[in-house]
């Protein structure tokens, strides 16, 4: 079965649109200072979309007070074998805007 491109972007206008948007999107997103010159352009896209992944995580974060909760223990080991237990936890709480009754 052969698809027509022409006859599949006029049946899907708008997911054509959208998937156009993205892309473009995502090749203007990150900083170009931060890309070496001998990368081709799909890496450089791979890498713009990591970055703007990354950034809509962190805001995600930020405002979900279920990760706020999270906490972790790490376990460090001395030269002389003494072990240091090391609690984190993320302390932030997020904004509380008073409702007027």
């Amino acid at each position: 079965m052969k698809v027509d491109p022409i006859a599949w972007i006029d049946a899907h206008g708008i997911a054509t649109a959208l998937i156009l948007f993205i892309f473009s999107t995502v090749m203007s997103s990150a900083p170009k200072s931060m890309i070496p010159k001998t990368w081709g352009f799909w890496r450089i896209w791979v890498f713009n979309a990591g970055q703007a992944l990354g950034a809509n995580a962190g805001n995600y974060a930020k405002g979900n007070p279920l990760i706020q909760k999270l906490e972790a223990t790490e376990i460090a080991v001395d030269s002389d074998g003494t072990k240091t237990a090391t609690q984190t936890s993320i302390t932030s709480t997020p904004a509380v805007t008073e409702v007027a009754k």
